[in-house]
């Protein structure tokens, strides 16, 4: 017996482990007859096995887990010593199949006990024979031995086990802690680090480092700073030295470690030093964080105050106590109540308090009081700060003084409310007056009136005497016009020189006539500007609440085209509106409609009325005049439908299209051999003066057709020269070096001014038909042709008489020395094929 124990021993000395069981297990079956022998570890609460050892019928096992319920082996694991089934051992526990597959006969099993008595594995042979037919007082003390052998190597697996599994403990806290372990032999020169710390470093865990190694990844800055620990720790063994320093990882990343370590010392000799490694990138970045929060906070233009969860005052910032006037020291420990001003309702402040519990924060404008007493307006947010457990642990206020916000707030209602110049409502405030007049006339059943009023020939004062003075002017309008009417009453600019006055309790024509004339006669004193009195007149549309209509639109429209009627009527009046006002302004849109379509269909016509020469009525040119014949309205006079083209803006277009057919025309004659006729254009304002279609675009068209420029007669108005637009002289002036003569439409019936004759190139003047129309038998109109005729001559000017009708009017011009005449007495206007059949006959 003593010889299987030494070769047993023999056998097991070299193996460990789950290696050490096998072998045991090895040895066994070659000495005993048994089909099955395993060792195994037993849950001993779920009386479930798993075998670490074993054989079946000389095979190895391969893993395997089994419950013991049932089972022989249930039976050996509480049984104290060896259990043995010496036979019918299937018969005994028929629910264990494997007895089956193993043609088992008896069973011999053993529990293995810990050192400290605790069950934790089991010994397990199994026969195909009868026990009674071993030896068993031979072979028991070796099945005694083999379990102590078993116990252990059980226990020391079981104590590798722990110290794994705290090693593995410890390595996951040192990760979390995001920390590691290290330890340099001061001997060799060479570090153990344990993973963790290498983690923190960026390398590989090869866990053997040199100090060279370490030294590379430590933040040059910070290297010397390294040293200086170290040699400390050398120079006090058994002392722990800290250091915190910066280290660059292979991987690019910087990062802040914090690092304490102790010599260990051999008699006097240094053998190692023993240590752990922080990072505390995170922690120093949260400080860094902190001290950024911190400067934000002292910093901040924002005052900031901080409470607990009783609202009592934790902090307030520098910008606090510069708005409020309260020292920290001051408000320490009180409620921000303090900062009432007392112009919020306590009704206010619960329903502030009860948003902020129910959704964690507010904002809003609030009036809070300085320390002196001074009373701001403020814009303040509060939030809640939660605990971990989400309960209030802080309130945080942030506020600013908005005094200036308010005060720029304040002028930008008034500057988008009130005129800038004259301090009186504008056109948006206007409009708002209105809408609440005629509420308020409509629940009172009261009666108003609106005046529209546009100052006469005002744009000759800033023309004359400059913007400033026109200023001046209108400021003196508006405070006229505000002093002439009742409490109650508004007074407001529209815009330029347009004024609005809305007048409360006008149930009629006679009472809004009343004030119609007073302001007609404040209106009409002298206004002094500077040294020049100045005199002005006005016009003004009146339309009436609800008797003409009874909206803001309708009473605008209404009154502004009663203005219009007023303008037109020789100004210095005032006029109602009357339904009649309404029907003309609905023929004017209707024409304004029907004369945009006509004109984008090109059916304007153009008929040329022949110029001849005074004193032989030879024809010398034509004029090109507009005609319009439309499906609805029938043959339109010139004067309505080019009066509806300047009033919408259409001129531009109507007078291109005139242009390019009269030139067209022109050249079609001259291809066809009447190449001596001239031909006078007229061109409007808007037309002179638009990019698009102005002078400028006359040469070019002209030798687009290839006409001689000296043919073609531009005809404009006085008012075009007085108002003298900006680049219109170089454009008159242009036209004259290209031979194109300028004349002037109308001449006698615009301004008295004559000084523009001198000014620019004109070469042509026609006299007004209703001059020449009473010349004969009216001593003054006579006169004034013979002037204009004489006037002309001195300025090397031609005259051109319109509208001669008779023969006593041609002779008395021929007389006078009148260059050209046009009138019906010479032609009409006719179509082109009427004057080519006109020139043929000729």
């Amino acid at each position: 017996m003593d010889k299987c124990i030494v070769e047993l021993s023999q056998r097991l000395k070299h193996s460990a482990g789950v290696e050490y069981l096998s072998d045991l297990v090895q040895w066994l079956n070659s000495r005993l007859d048994a089909c099955y022998i395993a060792i195994s570890v037993v849950d001993e609460v779920l009386l479930q096995a798993k075998v670490l050892a074993g054989v079946r019928q000389g095979q190895p096992i391969a893993e395997l887990e089994y419950s013991l319920v049932g089972t022989p082996c249930a039976v050996a694991f509480e049984h104290e010593g060896v259990c043995i089934f010496p036979e019918q051992v299937q018969e005994l526990f028929p629910d264990d199949p494997e007895l089956v597959t193993l043609e088992a006969s008896s069973y011999l099993g053993c529990a293995i006990y810990s050192e400290q008595g605790l069950r934790q594995g089991l010994l397990t042979l199994v026969f195909t024979r009868e026990a009674s037919l071993l030896e068993f007082p031979e072979w028991r003390p070796l099945i005694d031995f083999c379990v102590l052998l078993i116990r252990n190597e059980l226990s020391r697996i079981r104590s590798e086990q722990q110290q794994l599994q705290e090693r593995e403990l410890l390595l996951e806290a040192q990760r979390l802690g995001k920390m590691g372990n290290y330890r340099w032999d001061l001997i060799t020169n060479e570090a153990y680090w344990s993973p963790p710390l290498c983690q923190i470093f960026g390398v590989a865990e090869t866990c053997q480092f040199s100090h060279q190694e370490y030294k590379a990844l430590v933040h040059p800055q910070d290297w010397e700073k390294v040293e200086r620990v170290i040699a400390a720790c050398l120079a006090n063994p058994g002392q722990a030295h800290a250091v915190q320093y910066r280290i660059h990882t292979p991987q690019g990343e910087l990062k802040y470690l914090s690092s304490k370590g102790v010599v260990t010392v051999d008699g006097k000799q240094p053998i190692r030093m023993d240590g752990v490694t922080r990072d505390i990138t995170d922690i120093q970045l949260q400080n860094e964080q902190l001290g950024l929060a911190k400067l934000v906070f002292d910093n901040t233009s924002e005052s900031i105050l901080i409470c607990d969860r009783h609202n009592r005052i934790l902090a307030v910032n520098p910008a606090f106590s510069e708005l409020t006037g309260y020292s920290e020291a001051e408000v320490l420990g009180k409620n921000p109540a303090i900062l009432s001003s007392g112009r919020q309702s306590a009704s206010f402040y619960q329903q502030m308090w009860q948003c902020i519990r129910r959704q964690g924060h507010w904002s809003g404008e609030i009036w809070n009081r300085c320390k002196d007493g001074a009373i701001y307006p403020e814009f303040l947010r509060i939030n809640i700060i939660y605990d971990a457990d989400h309960n209030i642990d802080k309130y945080v206020a942030i506020f600013t003084n908005i005094s200036s916000q308010k005060e720029a707030e304040a002028q930008i209602r008034f500057q988008a409310s009130y005129d800038a110049l004259t301090g009186i409502p504008n056109r948006f405030l206007f409009r708002d007056r209105l809408g609440q007049a005629i509420e308020q006339c409509q629940r009172l059943e009261q009666h108003s009136a609106l005046f529209f009023i546009d100052l006469d020939l005002f744009k000759g004062v800033n023309d004359s005497l400059g913007h400033l003075q026109g200023d001046s002017l209108l400021k003196e309008v508006a405070a006229r016009l505000s002093g002439s009417v009742r409490q109650g009453d508004t007074v407001a600019r529209l815009g330029g020189d347009e004024f609005a006055v809305i007048a409360h309790g006008m149930r009629d024509h006679d009472s809004a006539g009343l004030i119609a004339h007073k302001i007609q006669q404040v209106l009409s004193k002298p206004f002094a500007l500077g040294e020049l009195r100045l005199h002005m007149t006005a016009s003004i549309g009146i339309a009436l609440y609800p008797n003409d209509s009874d909206t803001t639109e309708g009473l605008m429209s209404h009154a502004d085209q009663a203005l219009y009627l007023a303008k037109h009527s020789g100004r210095n009046t005032f006029r109602f509106f009357t339904h009649s006002m309404q029907q003309s302004a609905n023929r004017r849109l209707r024409l304004k409609t029907a004369l945009h379509k006509a004109i984008d269909e090109q059916k304007i016509e153009v008929h040329y009325q022949p110029i001849v020469d005074c004193q032989s009525g030879r024809m010398v040119k034509c004029e090109a005049l507009a005609r319009w014949h439309d499906e609805e309205f029938g043959q339109v006079s010139p004067a309505e439908f080019i009066a509806v083209a300047e009033e919408f803006g259409l001129m531009p277009e109507l007078g291109n299209l005139i242009l390019h057919r009269a030139l067209n025309d022109w050249k079609t004659l001259q291809q066809l051999g009447f190449g001596g006729i001239g031909l006078s254009i007229n061109r409007s304002t808007l037309e002179f003066v638009n990019v698009e279609f102005g002078a400028l675009k006359v040469p070019e068209l002209v030798l687009l057709y290839g006409l001689d420029p000296k043919l073609i007669t531009i005809e404009i108005t006085e008012s075009l020269l007085m108002e003298e637009h900006q680049g219109m002289r170089p454009a008159l002036y242009e036209l004259s070096e290209l031979g194109i003569e300028v004349a002037i439409d109308d001449f006698g019936t615009g301004y008295s001014s004559l000084s523009y004759l001198r000014n620019f190139p004109v070469k042509i003047l026609k006299i007004d038909r209703s001059f020449v129309d009473t010349m004969v038998g009216e001593l003054a109109d006579y006169a004034l042709v013979r002037g204009i005729i004489e006037m002309a001559k001195a300025l090397g000017i031609d005259v051109v008489a319109e509208g001669v009708e008779t023969e006593q009017q041609w002779s008395q011009l021929q007389q006078l020395g009148c260059q050209y005449c046009q009138g019906y007495l010479f032609a009409k206007a006719m179509s082109v094929e009427d004057l080519q059949l006109r020139l043929e006959a000729a």
